[in-house]
């Protein structure tokens, strides 16, 4: 989350006074007008001195004669994107002739400018460095504000995501409840009817989701609205026809289900167990990962990914390194590609998934595992 700063007020004004009676002058003003300065030795102390907290920078032109400006300039690019340093150049009076050589480039060099020519009177200077001042404190104004927005976007977007995923944990316990109930009823018309419309209510309910989580990506990572959100892993194409048969699973399997959420966990167990698995439940990374470690058989792995304590994919690893080339597929309501570093042969699928869809992912994994992975612990 950004950091606030939860301050408007500015560091002092760096000052690279000229030498003689005009730099006691300067020095006395800046006292008189109670203006926070501190005084420099020389022009190459003036790199080193800038840092954000500076409020501006008095400086006359022979002065900066003798700094090393390519110093200067690498310190100002590298200011945050809220700084811009303010600069009160004194320059000599007179005709451009007689002004410092290198003074054209200046305004180049060190971008936020004004110049001033001697001699000065004390009002114009005064009002100058005031102004200079006014300038950076709003800078670090509208820096405060901007990173106080920052974070309350980020809040909201945690918020929202966490609303999603609870909610979709709750589509994924109902489309896989719905899905056993169109097996039961499916020789009744009319309750099949009814199922079929909770199904379609539930897959609007997903958009819903969808859309609640690109929301919360978009203020969680600071994006242009409409920006693309990382796009969601699919493990399978979709299937045209939702209602097909999965495929006879043949000997019974051995899965293990892993997923903090009871009713989640049930529906999940439970369809599999219908398709013809022998499954194994846990109900969160550690008990499963214990699992495996007593030999629990396991020719695959279901796993959700956002849990307490471990998430899917540290439970994966660990898995993994125990029982190497075990087949994952995480179940999560969030783009999760990017944490899958490490884990061999896992997949995603996107909550609310319907158990058909499960099964034909666990199939295809099963499919091209090797023989060594599907094979049962001694």
């Amino acid at each position: 989350m950004p950091e606030l700063s939860g301050r408007t007020e500015i560091g002092p004004l760096l000052v690279l006074a000229p030498t003689g009676q005009d730099g006691n002058q300067t020095v006395e003003l800046l006292r008189r007008e109670a203006i926070p300065f501190r005084l420099l030795p020389d022009g190459r102390a003036l790199g080193a001195a800038i840092d954000d907290s500076i409020g501006a920078v008095l400086v006359a032109d022979e002065s900066l004669a003798v700094s090393d400006l390519p110093d200067l300039r690498r310190r100002l690019e590298a200011q945050p994107d809220w700084s811009d340093l303010p600069f009160v150049v004194l320059t000599h009076g007179g005709s451009g002739a007689c002004r410092a050589p290198d003074e054209r480039h200046l305004p180049e060099a060190l971008g936020n400018v004004m110049f001033l020519e001697r001699p000065l009177h004390a009002l114009t200077l005064v009002s100058a460095v005031r102004t200079a001042l006014r300038a950076r404190r709003r800078q670090r104004q509208v820096q405060d504000h901007l990173a106080e927005r920052a974070a309350k976007m980020e809040a909201a977007g945690r918020l929202t995501g966490g609303i999603a995923h609870d909610f979709n944990n709750l589509l994924t316990a109902m489309v896989g409840s719905l899905e056993l109930l169109q097996v039961r009823v499916a020789n009744d018309p009319r309750a099949a009817h009814h199922a079929d419309v909770a199904v379609r209510a539930v897959e609007r309910g997903a958009t819903l989701t969808a859309q609640l989580l690109a929301f919360s990506r978009q203020q969680r990572l600071g994006l242009p609205p409409g920006a693309e959100p990382p796009a969601l892993a699919s493990p399978l194409p979709a299937e045209a026809d939702d209602h097909s048969e999965p495929e006879p699973p043949g000997p019974r399997v051995p899965v293990l289900v892993i997923d903090d959420d009871p009713a989640v966990r049930e529906v999940l167990v439970k369809g599999l167990e219908c398709d013809g698995f022998d499954v194994v439940e846990a109900a969160d990374g550690r008990a499963g990962v214990t699992l495996i470690e007593r030999g629990a058989p396991a020719a695959l792995a279901v796993i959700d990914f956002a849990m307490p304590g471990m998430n899917g994919a540290e439970v994966a690893r660990a898995i993994q390194h125990l029982r190497p080339g075990l087949p994952v597929v995480l179940a999560s309501g969030q783009a999760v590609t990017a944490v899958l570093d490490g884990i061999t042969g896992a997949v995603t699928l996107h909550k609310p998934f319907k158990i058909a869809e499960l099964t034909r992912t666990i199939h295809h994994l099963l499919d091209r595992a090797s023989p060594t992975s599907r094979a049962l612990p001694n």
